[in-house]
């Protein structure tokens, strides 16, 4: 009887090292939303001292920064878009916009607008 619940128990912890190692963590979301800032404060610093930009290795295998210049009017302050990243970990997610002012803009899968200032660093969910 020992031996079956012993192997009960282990199987259950072994499901759940599985689930758990399997499933992305907050900290791997949150390492990415930081690779995809540097890579858009990089791009948005050569756009502005060079008027062109590079996705560059070895980030540009992960994340891509683009021209984006769409306008987003958030809680009546209006946030002029740049550039914006797609990173691969984060696609199912959103994307993250830098404006003409160095603010971060997160735009998630559901439409929803999100400014990285003050307080909020990271978007909900990281």
């Amino acid at each position: 009887m020992k031996i079956l619940v012993a192997l009960a128990v282990l199987a259950v912890l072994v499901l759940m090292v599985f689930f758990f190692m399997s499933r992305e963590s907050r900290v791997d979301r949150r390492g990415w939303l930081t690779i995809t800032k540097v890579s858009l404060r990089d791009a948005d610093t050569e756009l502005h001292k060079f008027g062109a930009f590079t996705n560059h290795p070895p980030t540009s295998e992960y994340v891509r920064v683009y021209s984006y210049t769409n306008r987003f009017t958030i809680d009546g302050i209006d946030y002029q878009c740049e550039l914006a990243a797609d990173c691969a970990r984060l696609i199912n997610r959103g994307l993250l916009t830098i404006t003409t002012n160095q603010i971060y803009v997160w735009v998630d899968k559901k439409g929803g607008f999100t400014p990285l200032v003050g307080p909020r660093i990271h978007p909900a969910g990281f």
